[in-house]
């Protein structure tokens, strides 16, 4: 039986729409297919961009890095033509002064390899551009500086002067690609002939120990073959006996090197980290050895150090001493007990025997237009600079010699052959000789020159002295909170540099973390060196070095107690640092900061070599 025709005309109706709905979602469904396909292509492109732009910075990166590489190379050559070609040379002058003269006519001239117009501003962007592997480097010297450019013409001194030039150089590296990329980096370089212990804030001759949390900024050198890390402080009280805090691990802002080479099984590095609950050691450093985000990497390039012959510098000073007194002086004076001068004006060279001379008020010995000197030699006596107030005033002592240096000679080892309080001035090329011990008394200033003692050195309180001392026995440094403090609305001062053949201790020194209180110093030592942050507190922008083993101590915070003190040895009831958890690394209370004046503005009489040595301060992205 037939559906009615009604019925039919239904069915169709239904056929007709299902179809149309079907057709509508299978067109959305190719739209949206479409979209996504669109979308991935597009994700897909600029991820092939990125990669593309990725690799191009990357390369980019590494052709400007050789734009640097080269030209410190072209430098290199420069240096060692010019030492040749100054060994070559006979004349009077002394083989280090050519080699001066030849490495600096040699720099000079290489130049213009790079760029024809140095510095910045307009200058900039005119240098040299040298192709590279799929793109090119441009070079452009942005400054040239002899820091002290007269120190080949200055008379001969021992050590003699410091020749330091400084570049800063930029290397922009272009990657030939579609898109181009362009990277540029910037280098400060030296060439130097200061003794490279002085670009290190911390280094060993022998092995390192960092003990609790010292915080250090600058590249770390250990010549011995072991980095010896513990999360506790130690602390020596009064009465010799040893303490302990358990606090966190040290921060080190630099690159380190620990000499051990693998050659033999001696010479192995060796890294250990001792902890309250065990004590691991491995032939590689890991990065829980140190507060997290201060881990250091090692860097095997940097260069060690020389050592500094104290003894052979004192000696030479010895030396002269006998030579000068056997000299003609224009004023002597012999066996005259407690001699005094107040405000004298001398214009000739004084020669005391068998006396202790005072001096107070300002004392000057200025030969003027003379030919003479303006030496003072206390021979077989004592010097005391008397200052008859305990405060600082316009009455504090004041030693000037001009063209003239102080020599001082005790034979007894009791006595305190140098005792000085306001000020000595002498000129930059003459010096301060005590056969003798020496005592720096608080607010002391010696603003330029080289002193050379052959006896024990003490320091007590705050000083000014920007040059050299040369310590052929101890040095202990107490009472003190400020070394090189700048005056009110003056820069900074140029760093003291303490040398000594034994040891040096600080005892009793709070250097409260302000910055109006200053330590610049760098302190070497022959011996081991210890330095404690625990219970004193100490910021040192300079350096240290220990020809022995060099031990650091440290914790963080205030002490207003908290922390539990482990007795080794004896009863602790003295004041306690506050809990150690979660202070932050330059809360430290030994802090070790590196100085970039000992070579921007070395002292003088820091330690020279004849041999030149090159190297990259630092490289930053600009």
């Amino acid at each position: 039986m037939s559906n009615p025709p009604q019925q039919n005309e239904s069915h169709r109706l239904e056929w007709n729409n299902e179809e149309g709905a079907a057709l509508v979602i299978a067109l959305l469904a190719v739209v949206l297919m479409t979209i996504m396909g669109m979308v991935l292509l597009e994700v897909l492109r600029g991820g092939a961009v990125q990669a593309v732009s990725t690799e191009a910075g990357i390369q980019a990166e590494a052709i400007a890095q050789k734009g640097l590489d080269d030209t410190l190379a072209q430098i290199r050559r420069a240096v060692a033509a010019g030492e040749t070609n100054g060994d070559a040379l006979q004349n009077s002058k002394t083989r280090y002064r050519n080699r001066i003269n030849e490495v600096e006519s040699q720099l000079s001239s290489i130049l213009t390899a790079f760029d024809d117009e140095i510095g910045t501003g307009s200058k900039a962007g005119n240098g040299k551009v040298v192709r590279a592997n799929r793109g090119s480097y441009r070079i452009d010297i942005l400054s040239v500086e002899t820091v002290n450019p007269e120190a080949a013409n200055k008379p001969i001194t021992y050590p003699d002067f410091p020749y330091v030039r400084k570049f800063v150089i930029q290397s922009v590296g272009t990657i030939d690609s579609h898109p181009g990329r362009t990277v540029t980096k910037q280098m400060t370089a030296y060439v130097s002939t200061i003794n490279p212990v002085f670009r290190y804030p911390v280094s060993s001759g022998g092995d390192l120990k960092l003990n609790g949390t010292p915080y250090v900024v600058g590249d770390v050198i250990v010549r011995g073959n072991s980095l010896h890390v513990r999360n506790e402080a130690m602390f020596v009280g009064a009465s010799g006996t040893k303490f302990g805090v358990q606090t966190g691990l040290p921060a080190l802002r630099g690159f380190i090197r620990v000499n051990g080479d693998g050659t033999t099984a001696d010479e192995n590095k060796k890294y250990t980290l001792q902890t309250d609950i065990e004590t691991t050691s491995a032939d590689v450093m890991e990065p829980n050895y140190f507060t997290p985000l201060y881990f250091p990497l090692e860097d095997p390039k940097l260069d060690f150090d020389t050592m500094v012959d104290v003894g052979a510098y004192v000696a030479d000073k010895l030396e002269k001493s006998n030579q000068r007194l056997t000299g003609n002086f224009g004023e002597k004076h012999l066996d005259e007990v407690d001699y005094e001068v107040t405000n004298a004006t001398k214009s000739t060279s004084i020669l005391y025997t068998n006396m202790w001379v005072a001096y107070q008020g300002r004392v000057t010995v200025d030969p003027g237009a003379s030919a003479g000197d303006g030496d003072v030699f206390v021979n077989n006596g004592t010097l005391t600079m008397f200052d008859p107030s305990s405060a600082r005033s316009d009455d504090d002592p004041v030693l000037s010699l001009r063209r003239g240096s102080l020599y001082v000679r005790s034979t007894d080892p009791n006595l305190v052959a140098g005792d000085f309080r306001g000020e000595i001035s002498i000129d930059e090329d003459k010096f301060v000789a005590v056969q003798g011990n020496v005592s720096l008394n608080n607010g002391f200033k010696f603003m330029q020159g080289t002193m050379y003692i052959d006896g024990d050195l003490k320091i007590i309180g705050d000083i000014t002295l920007q040059g050299t001392v040369y310590v052929n026995g101890n040095v202990e440094l107490k009472e003190m909170r400020s070394i090189n403090k700048p005056d009110a609305g003056q820069t900074n001062k140029i760093p003291l540099i303490i040398i000594a053949s034994g040891e040096i201790v600080l005892g009793n020194n709070t250097n409260e973390n302000n910055a109006n209180d200053q330590i610049r110093a760098f302190l070497y030592s022959q011996q081991g060196l210890k330095l404690y942050g625990v219970l004193s507190r100490l910021k040192l922008t300079g350096g240290v070095h220990g020809e022995d083993e060099v031990e650091l101590n440290a914790v963080r915070g205030e002490l207003t107690g908290g922390s539990i003190v482990n007795e080794y040895e004896g009863r602790w009831n003295g004041s306690v640092p506050e809990p150690q958890i979660n202070l932050p690394a330059d809360r430290s209370r030994l802090q070790i900061i590196y100085d970039n004046a000992l070579y921007d503005q070395p002292p003088a009489g820091i330690p020279t070599m004849n041999d030149f040595n090159v190297f990259a301060k630092d490289i930053q992205y600009k």
